[in-house]
């Protein structure tokens, strides 16, 4: 009793109270509850746009009888309130519908119209908000809500208010951004929006990431997403950056497809090994069955260069059956090859001096297991790897 005189005041206030009453006292009756639906066959009626005059009229009378017989019907409102709407009043409509969601914080007709009503003003902030209400209490509105949402995404007015919702973490985020990025003809809207997450004090997981660069990438859009791996990295690993990225194994944080690929399977341990503290690659092959091994994407611009870094064999058959090689991403052309060779199972320094020509604006250093008719023991062991300009190597 005391909600519903609360109710009535606050409808008072806004000048809502004549608004929703305002009707033909000779309709107003306190005949049989009308059942939910009752309501769903008044809302068909509702958001049919051939409906004509009558049968809207028809409706409000029945939506005024359910809610003089039941103040704190939300769904009666929000029919009243798409009936306005349907006559040309959207801001005593919009009045309605706020009412009805602050009856009911579930009232789905009032939060989709407020939504397309905000979004067509571009008041994105509340318009996020009864879309996000929406979806995370229902999943079946992602098929609605997120072609609007995503398109909204080419007013850069768009990008803060949303990132503001996104940063709060919803259920829903990740199957949104997923779609995004595989929808999103301009992958710089996906940069402003994850640098609005990040500047909502939100975070960005490396799947999103990985998702953008993905894309930038096969777009052939390197250096772009080089800069934007390198602006979403965390903060003290940029002063760490180097040619080859973690190329001492440390286990720095990356986003594919920049970073080392053991998440693909790829055949190689990290541990530190005997005759040293720190993590190194540790390589054990049989040089029968091939087999994918580390390797990662370069952004290096043309010049001279020369690949270093250290290797052990633990074993005499390990020489020459692994190398590293740099190819220019997506092109056949191979730049460097830096074959294994026998150390008798000590670290020895190598260096391959290569050139990145015009043209090839991304490089894949990968290692290569190079197979054979017969089983060798391969047991070999990398550690800090780099790409330095030429004459730089010690």
């Amino acid at each position: 009793m005391r909600l519903a005189l609360a109710i009535g005041l606050a409808l008072a206030s806004l000048g809502l109270a004549a608004l929703v009453l305002s009707n033909d006292s000779s309709i107003v009756t306190r005949g049989p509850a009308n059942a939910n639906a009752s309501l769903n066959a008044l809302w068909d009626t509702v958001k049919d746009q051939s409906a004509d005059t009558a049968k809207l009229d028809a409706a409000a009378r029945q939506a005024h009888m359910t809610l003089h017989r039941e103040p704190l019907n939300s769904v009666a409102m929000s029919l009243i309130g798409t009936i306005k709407d349907r006559e040309g009043g959207a801001k005593n409509a919009e009045a309605l519908m706020n009412a009805a969601v602050s009856i009911n914080h579930r009232e789905n007709i009032a939060d989709l119209w407020l939504f397309d009503h905000l979004l067509a003003q571009r008041r994105y902030e509340p318009a996020f908000v009864r879309a996000d209400s929406l979806l995370r209490r229902e999943a079946e509105f992602t098929t609605q809500l997120f072609p609007r949402l995503a398109s909204s995404l080419n007013d850069p007015e768009a990008a803060a208010p949303l990132a503001k919702r996104l940063a709060k973490g919803p259920a829903w985020r990740n199957v949104f951004t997923e779609k995004v990025i595989q929808s999103q003809p301009d992958p710089g809207v996906l940069f402003k929006l994850f640098s609005s997450i990040k500047d909502a004090k939100g975070t960005i997981s490396p799947e999103e990431l990985t998702g953008l660069l993905t894309r930038l990438v096969a777009l052939g859009r390197f250096d772009e997403a080089y800069l934007d791996w390198i602006l979403f990295l965390p903060d003290g690993v940029t002063s760490k950056l180097s040619n080859v990225y973690d190329g001492d194994f440390d286990g720095m944080p990356d986003s594919k497809p920049f970073g080392w690929n053991f998440t693909d399977g790829a055949s190689g341990l990290v541990e530190p090994p005997e005759d040293r503290n720190d993590p190194a690659l540790h390589v054990l092959y049989d040089g029968m069955v091939a087999r994918q091994f580390p390797s990662q994407l370069m952004v290096i611009p043309p010049g001279r260069y020369s690949l270093i870094g250290e290797v052990k064999s633990e074993t005499p058959t390990s020489a020459g059956r692994m190398a590293w090689i740099v190819q220019c991403e997506g092109q056949p052309v191979v730049l460097a090859t830096a074959p294994a060779p026998a150390t008798g199972g000590q670290w020895r320094k190598f260096s391959t001096d290569f050139v990145v020509p015009a043209g090839c604006p991304g490089q894949r250093l990968v290692l290569k297991g190079i197979t054979g008719d017969r089983r060798a023991d391969i047991n070999l062991w990398y550690d800090k790897l780099n790409v330095v300009p030429a004459g730089a190597a010690q």
